[in-house]
């Protein structure tokens, strides 16, 4: 999923199921209008379940590099013009690896009950004796 981060197309998804056009031709899967965009700017497309950038045009920035094809990840961001960017999300729904969960142990043992001392908060106990004793000040020190 190609999804726009800046740029007139902030918001918009684009899935990459199939060969993507991108550039300022009505042709375009993608049409971004703009000077600096020529009308087939770059092909995204999935092959063997790698999403990968071939420009055809114009220069495209993938992570703030310029490149004239690159195979892409999750999270690398590819910059149209100078001012209209895109995020890679995630892997294609195909290439999700389906790991099995760990068990859960047995059984937790019962945690261990604690003195009631280390189960007051020192801190509150502290706040209530200074707030005793500044009490104290106003009310007999004004004497």
């Amino acid at each position: 999923m190609l999804r726009g981060i800046g740029g007139d197309h902030h918001g918009r998804s684009l899935s990459l199921e199939k060969p993507r056009r991108i550039g300022s031709s009505a042709r375009a899967d993608l049409r971004i209008d703009d000077h600096g965009i020529a009308p087939e700017h770059a092909v995204l497309e999935l092959v063997d379940g790698q999403p990968l950038l071939h420009q055809t045009a114009a220069e495209v920035l993938v992570n703030g590099t310029p490149a004239r094809q690159a195979v892409l990840q999750a999270g690398d961001q590819l910059v149209f013009g100078g001012r209209h960017r895109f995020v890679l999300e995630g892997p294609p729904p195909s290439a999700v690896a389906t790991d099995p969960l760990p068990e859960p142990p047995a059984e937790a043992p019962p945690a261990p009950l604690r003195h009631w001392s280390q189960r007051v908060p020192w801190l509150l106990v502290v706040a209530l004796l200074l707030a005793a004793g500044m009490w104290a000040l106003l009310v007999f020190g004004a004497r």
